[in-house]
């Protein structure tokens, strides 16, 4: 949906999907060898440090965490929701999240991310009408 709304608009937009839970945190942030101190990316620190390149394109950049919010990869991205925008990594690089990026964040079970409430302060979850009509009952649809 994001994507054909872009489209409209004149924007290029590109999706980068991840599920976060289907690896280590060190496979997903990357990790320092503690005898070399040499530093091997891992798939998000690869991915965000691709999509936050200085362009002149007219094009908006989505890295989608399609995956439960969970503390073991979720509390790295702190930095990037509140008013800093940077990922800081365990090698002390700091990667600014650019204006024509954005994070999205697809999450199937939400009674999961009540437990992060920090971060949900700072993300906006887009929750879908289904959902509701799956268990009216549910905080949201009877806030609504």
């Amino acid at each position: 949906m994001k994507c054909d709304c872009n489209g409209r608009l004149g924007l290029t937009t590109k999706l980068y999907t991840i599920n976060p839970k289907d690896r280590s945190v060190i496979e997903l942030y990357g990790v320092l060898d503690p005898n070399t101190r040499d530093w091997t990316d891992g798939l998000l620190s690869n991915i965000f440090r691709d999509i936050n390149k200085p362009t002149d394109k007219n094009e908006r950049k989505y890295l989608v965490f399609d995956g439960d919010v969970d503390a073991m990869w979720v509390e790295n991205m702190n930095s990037v929701m509140d008013d800093n925008r940077l990922l800081t990594l365990a090698n002390g690089e700091r990667i600014r999240l650019q204006r024509h990026c954005a994070l999205l964040f697809e999450v199937f079970f939400l009674p999961l991310c009540t437990k992060y409430h920090t971060v949900i302060v700072h993300c906006s979850l887009r929750y879908s009408s289904y959902l509701c009509a799956l268990n009216p009952t549910l905080p949201l649809c009877t806030a609504l």
